[in-house]
């Protein structure tokens, strides 16, 4: 199983992220994100 985590230094990704932080918090946010393997769209 991989697991896929936000490059914070690419700087759409951790907009991206932050917004998702914003929408559920942090831990669903990283939950989210990798279920979805980085896709913002899927996972917000």
């Amino acid at each position: 199983m991989k697991v896929f985590c936000p490059n914070f230094s690419l700087k759409e990704v951790k907009e991206q992220f932050d917004t998702l932080v914003d929408k559920v918090g942090e831990n669903v946010a990283y939950y989210l994100w990798n279920k979805h393997e980085g896709n913002y769209e899927l996972a917000s």
